[in-house]
């Protein structure tokens, strides 16, 4: 079977998932790869060097019948390449569309999303026959993710990964961590959290709103990590993932913490409940939801959940049971999120697209 695959390549999240898809269904596929946007930049990996060799050779190898998949936001699924099946894979966080979005997300054969969470809100937003969208959960990188008990500080160290922003929860996260803990508890915070899509001095405000709180001088900033062999590297080192987020799509750095078996604490919302459960996370459970808005990425053209001075304390507790099992050398391994994560593999992915390909050429 053929694909004509359009996708961003490179190191930021829908890059990661157009290269880790690549890789696995060219071994189920023959595939002809358009980098999008067309001017974006690769991921340096070595390993998916191959990948910008085929999107150059994609006026040679490209496939005018076969089905085309294109990975990207949901207020641009339109431009598919050929006359075969049109699919698009658009990954979201809130729970409304713009009417641009809504006209765009009605314009492919097939929609693929990457959660029942998801599929829900297509449905309830858009016309569209629930049997022309369907789930493929995003995956891990298991070679790269291994289990590991290599961190041997005295510490405890907790670790956000994630661009600034409001919808991570960086905002209440630096609370949590100060209500939490006094300064001569042994703790550490590392935020892993730069963002390419922010001006220089927005990046300083975010540090300095870090730095300027009781406890900032326990606070590390981790530059941004080239490859995914170097972000395991920084997980190796941490103890605890922390992510308080208002809405994800996914989560693809909370689920490689999973996979390197380390303790995870989120909100029980939107994308990534598709893999977190009360076996494999510690859960902040939140209801009442409120407009979405940070003033630059956010502007009210939907909702998502509201965190609170409840939750707040539910987080800052949650991090202090870890710091007491840490202390107690009762932490341990986190094997619930280990088995979760041998079940999302990019491997797993690939073969549910190809079925929903199949499908769609039938």
């Amino acid at each position: 079977m053929k694909l004509n695959l359009i996708s961003p390549f490179n190191t930021v999240s829908y890059g990661y998932v157009g290269c880790y898809l690549f890789e696995e269904l060219s071994k189920l596929l023959d595939i002809s790869a358009q980098c999008f946007p067309h001017r974006s930049t690769f991921s340096p990996e070595p390993k998916f060097h191959y990948i910008k060799e085929s999107t150059d050779r994609f006026d040679l190898n490209f496939h005018y019948d076969a089905p085309c998949l294109k990975i990207w936001h949901q207020f641009d699924m339109t431009g598919f390449t050929g006359k075969g099946p049109t699919i698009g894979f658009p990954i979201f966080e809130l729970n409304k569309f713009t009417d641009v979005e809504k006209h765009n997300l009605e314009y492919p054969d097939r929609l693929i999303v990457c959660s029942d969470w998801a599929k829900q809100i297509v449905l309830s937003n858009i016309d569209r026959k629930e049997e022309t969208v369907h789930v493929v959960p995003l995956g891990v990188d298991r070679q790269t993710f291994k289990a590991t008990n290599e961190n041997n500080s005295k510490s405890t160290r907790f670790v956000n990964y994630g661009k600034w922003e409001v919808r991570k929860g960086h905002d209440i996260l630096i609370e949590a961590f100060n209500r939490a803990f006094t300064p001569y508890d042994d703790v550490e915070l590392f935020m892993l959290c730069e963002n390419v899509f922010l001006k220089p001095h927005e990046h300083k405000e975010w540090v300095d709103f870090y730095l300027n709180t009781e406890l900032g001088s326990k606070v590390s900033f981790i530059k941004r990590q080239e490859t995914q062999e170097a972000v395991y590297n920084t997980m190796t080192e941490m103890d605890c993932g922390v992510f308080p987020a208002r809405a994800e799509g996914w989560n693809l750095e909370l689920l490689e913490m999973m996979s390197c078996g380390k303790s995870v604490i989120t909100t029980n919302c939107t994308g990534h409940t598709e893999f977190c459960n009360q076996n494999n996370s510690m859960l902040i459970e939140v209801d009442e939801m409120e407009l979405a808005y940070d003033g630059k990425f956010f502007n009210g053209q939907g909702d998502w959940y509201c965190l609170n001075d409840e939750h707040i304390e539910r987080l800052a507790e949650y991090m202090k049971i870890v710091h007491k099992k840490k202390q107690n050398n009762e932490l341990g391994e986190n094997k619930e999120g280990i088995k979760t994560a041998q079940d999302f593999t990019w491997e797993n992915s690939a073969k549910k697209i190809v079925k929903v390909l199949e499908d769609a050429s039938s």
